[in-house]
Formats: C-alpha cells, structure tokens, sequence
C-alpha cells in the first residue's frame, strides 16, 4: 500500500501531533483509508523501542472502504498489511491506540454476490448491489459514525490476534436498502486467523435494545455466521454471507 500525509501541525512533536489530510491506498492504488485530520498524543520514549503506543487519537471524517472485488484471493486490507517479515515467523511488536475518538466516520464494505446457485429476486430485493467491470457485489454502508472506541489492539508480540472495543457508537447502518439507526453500541471485537468474535451489549436501534453474541469463521471463502440475540439465533440469510 501507500500512505500520505498532506502536512504536519502542532507545537511539538515529542508528545502528539496532528496530521492532514491522511489517505492510505492499496496494492491497485485505490483508497482504503482517507482521514481529514488526526490528532494523535504518545510517548516518544515507546517509538524509539520500536513500539507504536498512542495514548489518544482524534479521528475528524474519517472514510474507510473494505473489499474484496470477484476474483481476489483476500480482502484489500489483507494486501496492504502482509507480513513481509523474512523467514518463516517474524517478531511481532506493539501496536496499540487508546480512547479513538470518531467525528462523522464512514465506512464501505463490499464483497462478491455469491453467484453459485440460482438469484431470485428475494436474494437481491433488500440488499445493495453494485455492477464492478469483475462482477457483482454486495454492498455495506456505514455512515454518520460517532463515538470512542476504548482500546485498538493491532499487534501483540504476546499473542496473535486483534481487538476493537467499543465504549460507545452511534451511526447510521445500511447493510439492506432499508437504513438502520444505531443509537448506541458497545463491546468488542477478537479476531484471530480465520476466527471473528463479537460481544456487544447493549446495541440500542430504534425502541429496540438487544445483547449480540456470536462469531464468524472463514471457511473456503465463505464466511460461516454462528450469531445471537438475546439468546435467540440470528438468520442471516439476507446478508448473502
């Protein structure tokens, strides 16, 4: 991938900086991370260990898109964040942000429509499709995002695996053509190889309040969804996955 920043600010930059205009594109130079401003605080001690551990980051507009277009072998984050480590296991550092902070983020998710068996118009009817010059895919909107997220674990030289947990999230969720209002959300996030975990409670959206519990494992290139609500399982059959 490629990342650049715009210009740099701030009275000092022993202790926190603040960068404009942040875009990180992948392998086929289109735009995964695109950031307005970021302010971020850290120990300068910490970078000199080699470690990256932010003790604060301010997020203004940012704009993530993930995807995996008909005929990639993996997501595009996948692509720009390989281990290009020599040898056959490389020594994982820390990398580590406290209290993210999130003005008006948006978030696009795509990937193929899973075109094996017969479509019928109930399999497309509520979902987002989009014609790619590769294929169709199935399209995720995430907009008007707000709120902080407590601690980001991308890398641990511990264990590996990564953890998002989420104090509060608010925002606006277009996963059919029907939006859905998030007022609030909390919990967390575990992912590990081809294993995703979530925890979250309360979610709040609309009058409705609910505890969502499950997991997501890979599987050949389909994603296997054990989900529930409440104790009561989570059909997600609409969501192609």
């Amino acid at each position: 991938g490629k990342l650049t920043v715009g210009r740099l600010s701030g009275p000092s930059l022993l202790g926190g900086v603040t960068l404009h205009d942040v875009q990180i594109r992948d392998t086929a130079n289109q735009p995964f991370v695109q950031v307005d401003s970021a302010r971020i605080v850290y120990r300068w001690r910490t970078l000199l260990k080699g470690q990256i551990q932010l003790q604060s980051a301010k997020l203004y507009h940012p704009r993530v898109v993930m995807q995996q277009l008909p005929g990639d072998t993996a997501w595009n984050y996948e692509f720009i964040f390989v281990d290009r480590t020599p040898g056959v296991s490389g020594k994982r550092r820390l990398i580590e942000i406290n209290n993210v902070d999130i003005y008006d983020g948006f978030v696009t998710i795509r990937q193929p429509l899973d075109t094996d068996g017969k479509i019928t118009v109930k399999d497309t009817a509520r979902s987002i499709i989009q014609s790619t010059p590769r294929g169709l895919v199935k399209v995720m909107h995430f907009d008007s995002i707000n709120g902080r997220l407590n601690r980001v674990l991308w890398e641990s030289p511990i264990e590996k695996g990564k953890l998002f947990d989420a104090r509060r999230v608010t925002g606006l969720a277009n996963v059919w053509k029907e939006p859905l209002r998030v007022s609030e959300l909390q919990g967390r996030v575990l992912t590990r190889d081809s294993l995703i975990s979530v925890d979250f409670a309360p979610v709040r959206f609309g009058g409705s309040k609910a505890e969502i519990v499950g997991t997501v494992v890979k599987e050949e290139g389909r994603n296997k969804i054990d989900m529930q609500i409440q104790g009561q399982p989570l059909q997600f059959k609409d969501l192609g996955w």
